[in-house]
């Protein structure tokens, strides 16, 4: 039989593994996500110092941790989905040894325990590579907390003792500084000294408990220093993470002891079960065809290693089924410890924007999973139900990990067709865009930051940051936004300032199968596949907000990739470009390269430019030959009328926009498109 060294290099090993087909195949795809483009903005126009002061009276720890992680990597995405993906591993390293701790005499148990942690599944923003950095470093901490703090108590000499709590107390505080709400997992700490020390007992007495908690403290003064250092010495601005404000409120209105309440059983819930089961559901069920196949095939690998290995690995116990009673119970404490803040502060888990809260819980979650495991006493079956949660998490990953990587692929080619299209575009513009594909609601930095970081990535030198492209929220107040153009300014997250001008708008639309289209409210570009506000929010796109100029706004590669081949879609984009300062001379010269090169749109509303270009410049034989490209194209087959009447709408605003028609064209040209 292998050493016990050689069986935990060969956990560890399979750990490594197992985490890497989960999370690593697509993370070269990945660029920033969601609100990580507001972090890195602010970097790159005001360099590492804008995270110190943006958290200096949030969580002032973070600030130079991030000032740190840009110092080192910049703008350059990949390097901080690496370094999380490295928090997760090594937090799963963690576990193996806390579970190795707790249970000695259980050393499998450790094995599924840190896999599991590797892998839950109720946290879901790990494809965010920099925002969340701090929430995956505090768990990771937090578990090399606990485990240094049983190393402690069960050492026998005094120095031994007096570093191991050292270094509890150590990371801790790096734990709680990274996340303040992560303090109420420390009950977590006290429960498995309790089990550790307690072992040997015939049953728990309140002098075993208070010798336990003896032996705990002093591990504790890592959170309660910052417990107090938080609530007395520390000016705290965000008002969410006020404990006496929150207790006040909590006075004023009683009801709100029943609405924590709700919102402790759900997220309890959440955390210790439904985190196995409806991410799943809602992430991986919903993808394509051909991702969950290719999914299936790396997580059914990784889960058949895991499978393997714990089927053939030969188990020690010698123990009666009390180490499993202990999981269960000090799981099921130490989660609803980690609530406590959470709820106080208003807040809740759930598996859409807030399944960060479940981090500092997953801890003990985990532990209640490996005691509930342990309590199946047939070998095989145990294994396979392991084996069918890991298989479980890892399809959670697979398919975070294809959207992201989708998603980042969708906004990069996006962008470079607004590159093309807008060599430059006017400061207090308000952007509205429609993705193809991609739904942002409230999340707007991944409108605004792109376009900032290609319009306006020149340098700052005070704060708070001037953010001079703005974009909408897609959310229920837009059109009233729209037709008020109503105007607003917000202080960003502290140190951005916003200034919302939706009488300077600038709708860019991208429907599935075209180009992205720059609405212009003379004559509007609406496909049957564009979103049904686009009709109206395209009537007040202002499309003067982009500026003529002598080349184009490079986006950076490292952030958006390498620029794309230059087919339709790059001729349809500089065509509109010439269109709206009226070169109707270069909208056909442009259609005349496209041809030449074998180019042709996949939308027929696409052909707009040009045929406004023929039927200005009297050419009826171009006007005609577009006819016959229409007629070939079998999304115009489908829906005649439709495209008919948007080309009609077209032409007849030429006349308005200055580039009336000869009597001859317009004869030519209504009973083709308006009758």
């Amino acid at each position: 039989m292998p050493s016990s060294k050689k069986i935990v290099f060969i956990e560890s090993l399979l750990l490594l593994l197992i985490a890497a087909l989960t999370y690593l195949p697509d993370m070269a795809r990945f660029t920033f996500n969601r609100d990580d483009w507001f972090y890195l903005y602010d970097g790159l126009v005001f360099g590492p110092q804008a995270f110190v002061g943006l958290f200096e009276n949030l969580r002032p720890m973070r600030g130079p941790f991030f000032a740190a992680l840009f110092s080192l990597f910049g703008i350059h995405p990949l390097p901080y989905h690496i370094l999380l993906f490295i928090w997760r591993v090594l937090g799963g390293f963690g576990m193996l040894w806390l579970i190795r701790l707790l249970w000695s005499r259980q050393p499998r148990a450790a094995f599924w325990g840190a896999t599991l942690f590797v892998l839950y599944p109720g946290f879901l923003w790990w494809v965010s590579g920099f925002e969340y950095q701090p929430m995956v470093l505090s768990v990771t901490a937090q578990v090399f907390s606990f485990a240094f703090t049983l190393k402690a108590v069960t050492s026998k000499t005094l120095p031994a003792r007096t570093a191991w709590t050292g270094a509890a107390i150590a990371s801790s505080i790096l734990a709680l500084g990274m996340v303040e709400y992560a303090i109420g997992i420390e009950v977590l700490r006290y429960l498995c000294v309790v089990a550790v020390t307690q072992r040997d007992e015939i049953r728990i007495t309140m002098r075993g408990l208070w010798k336990s908690f003896v032996l705990t403290s002093p591990s504790y003064l890592g959170a309660f220093g910052f417990l107090a250092w938080r609530q007395f010495f520390f000016e705290n601005v965000r008002k969410a993470a006020d404990v006496g404000l929150q207790l006040t409120r909590l006075a004023d209105a009683p009801l709100t002891i029943l609405s924590w309440l709700l919102r402790f059983l759900q997220s309890a819930a959440d955390i210790l079960l439904m985190a196995w089961s409806v991410p799943l559901r809602e992430r991986f069920f919903n993808g394509e065809l051909k991702d969950m196949l290719i999914a299936l095939a790396w997580i059914g690998a990784a889960s058949l290693l895991f499978f393997l290995f714990i089927q053939r690995t030969e188990e020690s116990s010698g123990e009666s089924n009390r180490w499993q009673v202990e999981g269960v119970l000090i799981g099921a404490l130490g989660v609803a410890g980690s609530l406590i803040p959470i709820l106080v502060a208003n807040r809740y888990v759930d598996f859409n924007r807030f399944s960060h809260y479940a981090l500092p819980g997953s801890i003990a979650a985990i532990l209640f999973v490996v005691g509930f495991a342990g309590l199946v006493s047939n070998r095989t079956a145990r294994n396979i139900f392991l084996t069918l949660l890991v298989f479980s998490a890892g399809l959670v990953h697979r398919a975070l990990s294809v959207n992201a990587a989708r998603e980042a692929e969708t906004i990069n080619a996006f962008w470079w067709q607004v590159a093309w299209r807008a060599p430059d575009i006017q400061p207090g513009t308000t952007l509205v865009v429609a993705y193809p594909g991609v739904r942002y609601q409230e999340s707007s930095d991944l409108v605004w930051g792109p376009a900032n970081f290609i319009y306006y990535p020149e340098a700052q030198t005070k704060l708070p940051v001037q953010v001079p492209l703005t974009a909408a929220r897609m959310e229920g107040d837009l059109m009233t936004n729209v037709r008020t153009r109503a105007q607003s300014a917000q202080n960003y997250i502290i140190i951005n300032t916003m200034r919302f001008d939706f009488g300077q708008l600038l709708a860019l639309s991208q429907p599935r199968g075209s180009c992205v289209h720059a609405q212009d409210s003379r004559w509007t570009l609406l496909t049957p596949a564009d979103d049904g506000n686009m009709a109206e929010i395209a009537a007040h796109s202002n499309v003067t907000n982009v500026m003529p100029g002598d080349g184009m706004q490079k986006p950076q590669t490292i952030v958006f990739g390498e620029e794309p081949p230059h087919t339709w879609c790059y001729y349809y984009q500089r065509a509109d470009l010439a269109r709206q300062s009226g070169d109707w001379d270069e909208v056909s010269a442009l259609e005349a390269e496209a041809k030449r090169l074998g180019f042709a749109p996949d939308d027929p509303l696409e052909w707009t430019p040009f045929l406004q270009a023929h039927a200005v410049r009297g050419n009826s034989a171009g006007v005609e030959a577009m006819i016959q490209n229409l007629k070939s194209m079998q999304a115009y087959k489908d829906n005649r009328p439709y495209y008919k009447i948007q080309f009609c709408r077209s032409l007849r605003a030429l006349d308005a926009a200055g580039y009336p028609l000869t009597p001859q064209m317009t004869a030519l040209t209504e009973p083709l498109f308006c009758k």
